[in-house]
């Protein structure tokens, strides 16, 4: 059985995390991405089988078929993907920073 992960941002970070997932972490899959750019996002999943592309960054969290949650978007995006994460008790992995003013960390903690 593998952890089956949804990144939200496919930019240069997130697609790196996708390539690192798919070639080097045994043990997880991508099964879902999310990013303005569909384009973008249909590029960062091809030929990974059963991944799908998802439109928003909240509809990917509230997924089933998502066991734990990468964030790659921007910055001013992270606080409130976080707080869906932690609202449902998802695991996420958000890359920094957590948020871009102190009104959002403190949504965040």
């Amino acid at each position: 059985m593998s952890i089956r992960i949804g990144v939200i941002g496919t930019g240069g970070i997130g697609g790196d995390h996708i390539r690192r997932i798919r070639n080097s972490l045994s043990g997880a899959v991508v099964t879902a991405v999310s990013d303005p750019d569909t384009e973008r996002a249909s590029a960062s999943i091809d030929g990974v089988q059963g991944a799908c592309v998802v439109g928003d960054g909240l509809d990917l969290i509230n997924r089933s078929d998502v066991d734990a949650v990468l964030i790659a978007s921007p910055g001013a995006t992270h606080a409130d993907f976080l707080t869906a994460c932690l609202r449902i008790r998802k695991p996420v992995f958000c890359e920094k920073p957590l948020a871009t003013n102190v009104a959002d960390a403190w949504r965040v903690f």
